[in-house]
Formats: structure tokens, C-alpha cells, sequence
């Protein structure tokens, strides 16, 4: 009796360590300050740790919202934790890429987790980084025109 309530407990452990390190959470966005006027898509990316952040194409999910408000909500579910990075643009004539000028400033609104404001080119992954390892999370990026 004593070895059954032994493997028991010791199954019991296994299956609430097993189910832990399965954990999935989900990372909720909140766009804000979107210039609905100039129409077009969001361009949402998500991108974990060792990716080519922001590059278009390296994102773990993205998302292409068309434009219906000032606030918008997505929400990324099924995450493993660890720590990952929103990149966003607003894609006004749905082509697809970030427009920029003849200095390479970039025309359309665009975003980060953490609201980071880069000074020249775009942020490294660790001064956006969310940690998502103790449940689901929630951000607010305000688009900057």
C-alpha cells in the first residue's frame, strides 16, 4: 500500500510539473491613437527572443487588422512563456511595408511594446521585451505618427 500511495503522489507531481512547463498564455494588444482617417491596416507582429525584430516576415504570428477605430484589440493566445516583442505599423495604402521618406523616416504610424520611442532605427528586442511567464498579459501601444 505504502509503494501505491508512493507512485501515486510521485505521478501526481510529475503531471502538475508536466502541466507547467505546457503552460500557454495569452498577450493581449491595445492599439491606440490610430488616425482612422487614413484608413488602410494594422500590421501587428509578435516576435520572440533570436528573431530579426521587426523585420516584416520574422514575426512568430502577425496580423493584418483593417483600420475600424482609434482603439483595437488583438489578442496573441497559445504562448509559451518567455519574453517577446510587438512591432507595428499602420499600413494606410495596404502595400504591404512601412512607407518611409528620402531619409528613411518613416511616413506611417508605426509602434512597440513598452511604447518605446527609438531615436535612429528601429529598438532592440531587449528594450521592448515583455516577459510573459506568470500568466496572460496585457499592452498598450500608442501608434506615433
Amino acid at each position: 500500500m505504502k509503494k501505491y500511495l508512493i507512485s501515486l503522489l510521485g505521478c501526481s507531481l510529475l503531471l502538475l510539473w508536466t502541466e507547467q512547463l505546457a503552460a500557454q498564455y495569452t498577450l493581449e494588444v491595445v492599439v491606440e491613437g490610430i488616425r482612422v482617417e487614413k484608413k488602410g491596416v494594422i500590421s501587428l507582429g509578435i516576435f520572440q527572443k533570436g528573431s530579426d525584430f521587426p523585420a516584416v516576415g520574422a514575426e512568430l504570428k502577425g496580423v493584418r487588422l483593417k483600420v475600424e477605430g482609434e482603439e483595437m484589440r488583438y489578442a496573441f493566445t497559445n504562448l509559451p512563456k518567455g519574453d517577446y516583442a510587438i512591432s507595428l505599423f499602420h499600413d494606410e495604402n495596404d502595400n504591404l511595408k512601412l512607407d518611409t521618406n528620402l531619409l528613411g523616416l518613416p511616413k506611417e504610424g508605426y509602434g512597440f511594446s513598452k511604447n518605446f520611442r527609438p531615436r535612429m532605427g528601429p529598438p532592440n528586442f531587449e528594450d521592448v521585451a515583455i516577459d510573459v511567464s506568470s500568466g496572460d498579459q496585457k499592452v498598450y501601444i500608442s501608434v506615433r505618427y
